[in-house]
């Protein structure tokens, strides 16, 4: 039985690697961002809820509001709370967290640029299709990203 080459084979669309690689780099840099953060709570900086207060409520079965009131916060956090926060331990690890979250839109983006200007990819069938649905999904993450819905 012949193998087919690696010419013939079929190789995966330029908007899925382009997808890939972008998470991927996205990923990796929202990790690094975060274990940052972890190093500097380890090495004692100040911190939006002391860990020792928070595990101390964790063992007694707060509420998260109430733990949440016990923290310099004074109240349940809404939002991307972590940007006014980025001088704090608790700010950097949930800027990491966050940038990864962001990944995804930030991939889907650089599939639909992929889609629109690659020529390999105009000859897929249903390409206005897959254009379409990349745009509406991209617009749909950044918007849960933002905080929209």
């Amino acid at each position: 039985m012949n193998m087919p080459s690696t010419e013939e084979t079929d190789t995966p669309p330029l908007s899925g690697r382009v997808y890939g690689e972008t998470v991927f780099w996205c990923i990796l840099f929202g990790i690094i961002i975060a274990c940052a953060g972890f190093i500097w709570q380890l090495k004692g900086g100040s911190s939006v809820i002391e860990p020792d207060t928070l595990i101390s409520q964790l063992w007694q079965g707060a509420s998260p509001s109430h733990i949440w009131e016990a923290s310099c916060i004074g109240k349940k956090p809404e939002g991307h709370w972590y940007i006014n926060r980025l001088h704090t331990p608790d700010g950097l690890a949930m800027l990491g967290i966050a940038v990864c979250c962001f990944s995804a839109a930030v991939g889907m983006w650089c599939a639909f640029a992929a889609l629109v200007f690659s020529r390999s990819e105009k000859k897929r069938p249903m390409y206005l299709l897959y254009c379409i649905l990349s745009a509406i999904i991209a617009l749909i993450l950044t918007l849960n990203a933002a905080g929209v819905f």
